[in-house]
Order: structure tokens, then C-alpha cells, then sequence
């Protein structure tokens, strides 16, 4: 049976998975709930080896974690969740459709701003944790679906 999870039908996502480590300013806040196989812990209390539970592949092993400090734009969700602006966000409600003409579509965190629901706050000094597996997943974090981004092939183990 095949589970319900991120499709690509229709062509390509308007963004694509983001670059892997750790020039990238993508993570999840460091006391942002990340949803894993023993419920929701901080981001920052995960550890290589960890199962954390995705949209598209279930429950996968996290390969590897960094913990940075940057100073980026920072978006604060309806939710409270605070995010850099790059941080893709799966898109499944009426915007997706209004924006992209899809059901669903992967969107920076600052394409999002409304000014209501959506807020910028401007450049801020945010903790993340940027989570790292084999491949990129849509991972739950405070129950808004994040884009991690892949462990790079230089660093994987030798098969």
C-alpha cells in the first residue's frame, strides 16, 4: 500500500529541495517540537541515529545535526513559530492552489508574508538546528511542514 505523501504530480515543486549543509540559512528553531518515533522533542535535544517521523518517507534516521546562531529575516507563522525567510514550508491549502495552481507546493517562509497571519520581523539573531538525512524530507516541526535538506554525498557513509 502506498502511503499518502508528497506527490510530484503535475511537474516540478515552484522550489526546489534546498541546498545540503550548512551554507544554507534553513532549520528549525532550536525549542521548535520536532515530531519523532517518541513523540515531539525540541529540535535541539535530537541526536545522529534519532527517528524522526516525515510526510513523504515515514519514520527515517537522522544522519547528522548542525546547531547555528544566524542573523537572518526572520518570519513569524500564525502558529508562533519563527523561521529564517528561506526556510521552505509545504504549501497544502488554498494558497497552494491560488499561487501555484497545485494542491500542494514547497514555499520560502518569506514568500508567505501577509502582514496579518504571516508576519517579517526583520533581520534577527535565531538558534536553529539544521537537520540532515540521506535524502531530503518533509519533516513536522510544531506541526508546519518543513524541508530539511540532505546529508551531502561527502559525507555518507562509504556503502
Amino acid at each position: 500500500m502506498k502511503p499518502n505523501t508528497v506527490g510530484r504530480e503535475g511537474g516540478r515543486d515552484p522550489l526546489p529541495f534546498p541546498p545540503a549543509y550548512p551554507d544554507v540559512e534553513i532549520g528549525c528553531p532550536a525549542m521548535g517540537a520536532v515530531l519523532t518515533l517518541d513523540g515531539e522533542m525540541p529540535a535541539e535535544h535530537l541526536f545522529p541515529g534519532d527517528r524522526v517521523i516525515t510526510r513523504d518517507a515515514g519514520a527515517v534516521t537522522l544522519k547528522d545535526l548542525q546547531r547555528v546562531t544566524l542573523r537572518t529575516r526572520a518570519i513569524r507563522l500564525s502558529c508562533g513559530l519563527i523561521l529564517p525567510a528561506a526556510q521552505p514550508v509545504l504549501l497544502r491549502d488554498w494558497r497552494a492552489k491560488a499561487m501555484f495552481k497545485r494542491p500542494q507546493a514547497r514555499v520560502m517562509a518569506g514568500d508567505l508574508v501577509d502582514g496579518e497571519f504571516i508576519r517579517d520581523l526583520g533581520h534577527r539573531t535565531l538558534d536553529l538546528v539544521q537537520l540532515h538525512f540521506d535524502s531530503p524530507h518533509i519533516l513536522y516541526c510544531n506541526g508546519v511542514e518543513l524541508s530539511s535538506a540532505a546529508l551531502p554525498a561527502r559525507m555518507r557513509p562509504a556503502a
